[in-house]
């Protein structure tokens, strides 16, 4: 499936919101295609919204072969 619209064009606030409320569902990585074809989005897109997650706090797991994950500790602080 090709990700039609580029990371400009979908609002940032909706993208990062997803993005967490995705990571928070799953108990296992999500592949940055599976975020794409999700969200429709650019796979660029995704790595910005990931990359300023991580500026803002977030601590997300990176595997290469899996995908993205974001911490348990991480999640429970932010929720407090």
């Amino acid at each position: 499936m090709y990700c039609q619209y580029t990371y400009n064009m979908v609002g940032v606030i909706k993208v990062k919101t997803e993005v967490l409320r995705m990571l928070k569902e799953t108990d296992d990585y999500l592949s940055g295609q599976e975020i794409c074809e999700r969200l429709n989005v650019s796979r660029t897109a995704v790595w910005k919204v990931i990359k300023q997650l991580e500026t803002e706090g977030y601590e997300i797991y990176i595997n290469y072969y899996k995908g993205y994950s974001e911490s348990y500790y991480v999640s429970i602080v932010k929720n407090m």
